[in-house]
């Protein structure tokens, strides 16, 4: 028995020209597999007995080998030369496949010229063993003996020598073919020459690459395969085996060749008009034709619609007619290349084709627009838009813009409306949100990304300023407005309001008479103090006429305090309504009534209020001898390339109710003559008792206190790290007046505590109390009569003032 293990070979091997036409063997088909190397030795059988004669490389080259086991065919050799050889040595290296102890090994030769096979005996048997597979080496070869029969003409004898090949009309000196294809077969088996004279006893040949001046579009490896690798023109040289100064050129086109037409989308979405569209441009590029350098029989393809009273093709191109949907086909007609260079009287055409789904939507001509009534600055409008005609599809892409354009005042403003549509009835809905008051007509316009441009005018409606009052006092000022003292605040208020109050006049709503006082009118922006009964929750109120081209007239700021103007319906900077072109005085103050206060010094406003915000009224202290006729230097509407003031409210520290009282106390005030402080790190609360009055804010080594409280009232002071969370007492108290200390001549604090370290605090749940009448009302806590005291920890109890 001989056994078979798995092996490596270590020695560099070059194929040359091996085949295995006649066997054909699947390696793999066994676990264990062999080596064996060998050469040839030919004894020709004659009358006289056996003479040896050469076994050429051709020879190698034409016969074909294989090896069996128990006659099974097991594996076929190749014909290999041994590279740096002191001559040109030919081996044959057998691979075998098998199992551990299956059967003896036999070996033998075909000649394909004859069509015979003969068996191969080594001359002497190697010895086997378990741990070495590989018999014979490329340097040391077996020996394999094959023994012509008398009968059998000598190999190196040609009965019938090879002249030459036929180029002339049956045969070809050319090939077209497509890239990627194996051409090796038809130079193999002659399909692509004529051998001279057809009876030649050796037909053979070898074949190879022609090197041309261009680069070759050939392959060809050293198995002898020959692929078309790229487009292009390549050569292939053919040489007899036997004569190898006879040879020919063929000439070898490679082409990409369309196998297919690919749709390059699914569907196309077109938008139909009530006119014939022209959609050429978009249907061109729905086809792909392949790669480059194909070839075809018409050179184009053709396009047809399914539907043609919908999407017609004609020699203007392609139109829509109505809404629906139809199928494009593009079709075109194919050669296959590989058959018609074999049979070029044949007719081999192939037709592809790909299709796309046109899908045709009524678009939009017109718009039937619902428009919004009882519109107001801050308040959401609905819209609801019909297309029209009817079935009208909105283009998804498409966008809707409504400008409103203000016909009492030289401004405009617009917004991207998003619709949604509704599936009952078609329609589409969306909300506008105006910001600005006034008498305006609204354009709606619908670009739908298709060429599409419909808009749709409104009549001029008037858009009202949205008010928004909390309860108890405030200070105010409407921009937009201007209304009667009856008529037009009881109409808007009821009996909400329970007094209001100008520079120099006053309304107060009376139990018995109503709204009693002087106030016949308030004027745009004017500053109004005010208290609203409305319990917790804040109320919008919307004011109709009036206009937005500015003041009247300059406001004038009088020597000490005045009610300021604020005409704005958006935040404006302080530092950019008041510019350099006015001129003040150091000391100058603006006061919010909780907002903070701002000081005039040295070219600008210092101070923790930074802007005015609409609908809130201001107070001006004039600190100079004359008084200052203001002068806005902002317009009044908003520009987008205007740099636009934060309108979210300042955020407060402590917990107080501002609204119970009517005037507050503004104080600059220095700490400890500390000027290099942290501002986020420190804030003042203002206290009346063990009640939160009010707080300040460092700003630049100072800080800007707002107090809330009753003329006479004692104010005391408590200092608060946030970064460590102590408080510390202040030393100093003052009495509740107008107006305490400036930038240049502070109000000076002092604390016993090392604000550095702290060393006593306060519990701030205490900081608050709530007062109420035996009613249930928010009362002052200097209204005599029995009250309920609530604090902020939740404890009522009951005192008599």
């Amino acid at each position: 028995m001989r056994k078979f293990l798995s092996l490596t070979l270590l020695f560099l091997l070059a194929t040359f020209g091996a085949k295995a036409d006649h066997w054909n063997y699947q390696y793999g088909q066994y676990k264990g597999e062999a080596y064996l190397y060998a050469d040839i030795q030919v004894y020709q059988e004659t009358l006289n007995g056996y003479d040896q004669i050469e076994f050429t490389a051709n020879d190698y080259q034409t016969y074909e080998f294989a090896s069996f086991i128990n006659g099974e065919l097991r594996g076929v050799a190749e014909a290999m030369t041994v590279p740096n050889a002191p001559t040109v040595t030919y081996v044959l290296r057998f691979h075998l496949e098998g199992n551990d102890g299956d059967g003896e090994i036999s070996y033998k030769a075909y000649d394909p010229a004859k069509q015979k096979e003969y068996n191969l005996e080594l001359e002497s048997e190697p010895e086997y063993f378990s741990d070495n597979m590989t018999y014979g080496s490329p340097s040391n070869p077996l020996h394999l003996q094959l023994t012509l029969p008398m009968e059998t003409t000598p190999v190196s004898s040609i009965t019938t020598p090879f002249v030459g090949f036929d180029t002339a009309s049956g045969a070809f000196a050319y090939i077209e073919c497509n890239v990627g294809d194996d051409l090796t077969p038809y130079f193999v088996d002659g399909q692509a020459f004529s051998i001279l004279p057809a009876e030649a006893s050796n037909k053979a040949v070898t074949f190879e690459i022609y090197e041309t001046e261009t680069t070759s579009s050939l392959t060809i490896d050293k198995a002898g395969t020959i692929i078309a690798a790229t487009t292009g023109l390549g050569v292939v040289k053919v040489t007899s085996l036997d004569n190898p100064q006879i040879s020919c050129l063929v000439y070898v086109l490679a082409y990409n060749d369309y196998s297919t037409i690919t749709a390059t989308q699914d569907v196309l979405n077109v938008t139909y008009k009530n006119e014939p569209v022209n959609i050429t441009e978009q249907v061109s590029p729905l086809f792909a034709l392949g790669p480059d350098g194909c070839q075809t029989i018409s050179g184009e393809y053709s396009i047809v619609s399914s539907a043609p009273d919908i999407l017609e093709i004609n020699d203007n191109g392609a139109f829509v007619k109505a809404p629906g949907e139809a199928i494009l086909t593009a079709t075109m007609s194919v050669v296959n290349r590989l058959l018609k260079t074999f049979d070029p009287n044949g007719n081999h055409t192939t037709t592809v084709s790909a299709s796309v789904r046109v899908v045709v939507t009524q678009g939009v001509t017109g718009l039937f627009v619902n428009w919004p009534t009882d519109m107001a600055t801050g308040s959401e409008a609905m819209i609801t838009v019909t297309p029209l005609p009817e079935g009208a599809q909105i283009n998804p892409d498409g966008l809707f813009t409504l400008n409103m354009v203000y016909s009492n005042m030289d401004l405009s403003s617009s917004e991207t409306v998003t619709l949604t549509k509704n599936a009952e009835d078609g329609t589409y809905t969306g909300t506008v949100t105006p910001e600005i008051p006034g008498l305006m007509t609204m354009i709606l316009t619908y670009d739908g990304m298709d060429g599409t441009t419909v808009s749709k005018f409104s009549e001029e409606s008037e858009v009202g300023y949205t008010f928004t009052m909390r309860h108890g006092w405030q200070w105010s000022a409407i921009p937009y407005v201007d209304f009667a003292q009856v008529k037009g605040m009881k109409a808007v208020f009821g009996n909400e309001l329970v007094e209001l109050r100008t520079q120099s006049s006053q309304i107060y709503n009376d139990a018995v008479y109503g709204y009693f006082g002087d106030v016949d009118q308030l004027e745009q922006g004017q500053c109004f103090k005010l208290k609203m009964e409305l319990g917790d929750a804040p109320k919008s109120y919307v004011f109709y006429g009036g206009n937005l081209n500015g003041l009247a007239n300059e406001p004038t700021m009088r020597k000490g305090w005045s009610y300021m103007p604020n005409p704005f319906v958006q935040p404006r900077y302080i530092s950019e309504v008041f510019d350099a072109s006015m001129t003040f005085t150091d000391g100058d103050r603006i006061v919010s009534k909780d907002g903070g206060f701002v000081e005039y010094n040295t070219g600008k406003w210092v101070g923790d209020l930074t802007t005015l915000q609409p609908g809130e009224g201001y107070l001006f202290y004039n600190g100079g001898n004359a008084a200052i006729d203001l002068t806005y230097s902002q317009e009044f509407e908003p520009s987008s390339s205007r740099r636009m003031a934060p309108r979210q409210p300042r955020q407060k520290l402590w917990n107080y109710d501002a609204s119970r009282f009517r005037d507050n106390m503004t104080i600059v005030a220095e700490l400890n003559e500390q000027s290099t402080m942290n501002n986020e790190q420190w804030s003042v609360g203002a206290f009346v008792g063990n009640e939160c009055r009010g707080e300040g804010r460092l700003v630049d080594g100072k800080f800007f206190i707002t107090v809330h409280a009753n003329s006479g009232e004692m104010i005391s002071f408590k200092l608060y790290d946030q970064t460590s969370g102590q408080y510390f007492d202040i030393d100093q108290t003052v009495r509740m007046q107008q107006m305490l200390g400036t930038v240049n001549k502070p109000f000076g604090m002092t604390t016993k505590a090392d604000i550095t370290t702290g060393i006593s605090t306060i519990d701030n749940g205490q900081c608050t109390m709530d007062n109420y009448d035996l009613g249930g009302r928010r009362v002052d806590s200097h209204v005599k009569g029995i009250q309920l005291q609530r604090t902020s920890d939740g404890k009522v109890k009951k005192v008599i003032r």
